[in-house]
């Protein structure tokens, strides 16, 4: 399938544009309008209790990050969305594979699977990715994995099910992954 293939970073298509380092930073998660995050411009002078999340954070994007998964957790405007687009441009300026996204979107995502799937079913042409197909794409994916709101999706048992099918599978496989989020601990 392109669309997996293009995502992760594993094929570019031919173009005769200037303009694809651009399309594929948006593809992947990373629009032009977050490439000033960076881990330079965050101010640690405004949200000194982040300085350790921001070293954790520059590492895992660097890959020297030993444990699988990092989670950002604070409440709102603590700078953990900033960190992530800082992960991601870090890893996007150098040409390292990396995906971001809302825990939201990528819900969106799998509910929409579902429809396509049925229409390509319909039609007798099942090119459409169901959402089994993208929940093991993200899964199995060595890019780095960002998950942006994690907890803000719709808390239904299909959706658990999900996430905790794509993390189980990415802890299992040591796949470096970063999540944010204003839930606390035990809320998680």
């Amino acid at each position: 399938e392109y669309r997996a293939q293009e995502s992760t970073g594993t094929r570019r298509p031919v173009t005769t544009s200037d303009d694809w380092p651009e399309r594929e930073a948006a593809i992947k998660g990373c629009p032009r309008s977050k490439w000033g995050a960076t881990f330079e411009s965050f101010d640690l002078g405004a949200a000194p209790k982040m300085r350790e999340a921001h070293a954790a954070t520059m590492q895992l994007a660097a890959g020297a990050w030993r444990p699988w998964c990092i989670v950002l957790s604070g409440s709102y405007g603590t700078g953990k969305t900033h960190l992530a687009y800082a992960a991601a441009n870090y890893r996007r300026e150098r040409r390292l594979p990396y995906l971001m996204l809302t825990a939201p979107a990528l819900m969106g995502k799998l509910k929409n699977a579902i429809d396509e799937k049925r229409r390509s079913v319909e039609m007798m042409a099942a090119l459409a990715w169901g959402p089994e197909e993208w929940v093991k794409m993200y899964s199995e994916t060595p890019a780095l994995l960002i998950l942006d709101d994690f907890g803000a999706q719709q808390d239904t048992e299909w959706a658990t099910a999900q996430l905790f099918a794509i993390l189980n599978a990415r802890y299992d496989a040591g796949l470096k992954t970063l999540l944010t989020t204003n839930l606390g601990a035990r809320q998680l």
